[in-house]
């Protein structure tokens, strides 16, 4: 809705920010991957997170932009959401040990929806519709995401791996 009420795409343009951002996400896992594996999953996740601070604040502030500007930022989105996802997997699925790791894991998804829906349900509480129907109050959802996101760099310095 953001999308085409504020930086004012077509209803038909909002596939080529899903085909730029699947395909560079597609290949940032795959470099994340291997960075991770070289340089811990730590350092980049830590890297990827704050990263992607970035393109969110942009994102969250954008008014009208042309596409070409739009799909740079939201590709750069992709790229450091997707590079954060990537070690913070490893990372908790290396905290856990194999023999607990399934009961662990089951936890962790639900936990991870529960909050996934806490943060949509801020997000409502935030944004509103202005009378041309323009989204209003989104950068204040991007603020609450990079102090999401940074506590999450705080955080990942305590997880510990079972090794």
């Amino acid at each position: 809705m953001f999308i085409i009420s504020n930086i004012g795409f077509k209803q038909s343009e909002l596939f080529y920010v899903y085909l730029t951002g699947g395909i560079v996400g597609f290949f940032a896992s795959l470099l994340a991957g291997r960075l991770a594996d070289r340089y811990g999953n730590g350092r980049i996740f830590i890297i990827c997170c704050l990263l992607a601070i970035i393109p969110m604040l942009i994102i969250t502030n954008l008014g009208q932009t042309p596409i070409p500007v739009t799909l740079l930022v939201f590709a750069f989105f992709f790229i450091f959401n997707n590079g954060r996802m990537v070690p913070a997997t490893a990372l908790v699925t290396s905290s856990v040990a194999p023999q607990t790791r399934a009961g662990f894991m089951s936890i962790n998804a639900a936990l991870r929806d529960i909050t996934s829906g806490c943060a949509s349900f801020i997000g409502g509480m935030i944004i509103s519709q202005g009378p041309r129907g323009e989204i209003m109050h989104f950068g204040w959802v991007g603020v609450f995401a990079a102090v999401t996101a940074l506590s999450c760099v705080l955080i990942v310095r305590k997880i510990k791996s079972v090794g």
